[in-house]
């Protein structure tokens, strides 16, 4: 995932292209390995030291990886103002990386639904704006 998802971001393309195109290879091939990438997640714990300290930096180096192109987001005035960009990534990795524990390929949704959703979700947002809600 990492090295796909780096060359991803890494391309010449407009920043908001770059972070789609990356989050739906993520979660893509995440559900192409999802009973690995299950497993990753719930019992890593149970590696032994050495293969989890190897588990873990690379996770460190791919969160490192998000981290940058958020910041990037950021001064590209692209996230609001006073957002808390760790617990963003934090809340859409830990959203998006679930998914593999609950998604079927019976459940009525393709992977492309799922994750074009939750880009639309990220973007744009569910709740009216407070004023739209007060006026009514």
């Amino acid at each position: 995932v990492h090295k796909t998802v780096q060359d991803i971001l890494r391309k010449d393309k407009d920043l908001w292209m770059r972070v789609r195109d990356g989050l739906r290879t993520h979660l893509l091939i995440s559900i192409d390995y999802q009973d690995f990438a299950a497993v990753h997640l719930q019992e890593m714990r149970h590696l032994r030291s050495e293969a989890r300290a190897k588990v873990i930096a690379e996770r460190d180096n791919y969160e490192k990886m998000w981290e940058d192109i958020i910041d990037e987001a950021v001064n590209a005035q692209l996230i609001k103002p006073g957002v808390d960009t760790r617990l963003l990534r934090l809340h859409g990795f830990g959203a998006l990386n679930w998914i593999v524990t609950w998604y079927s390929p019976h459940g009525g949704y393709t992977p492309e639904e799922i994750i074009d959703a939750f880009l639309e979700n990220l973007r744009y947002g569910v709740f009216q704006p407070e004023e739209i809600i007060i006026s009514k």
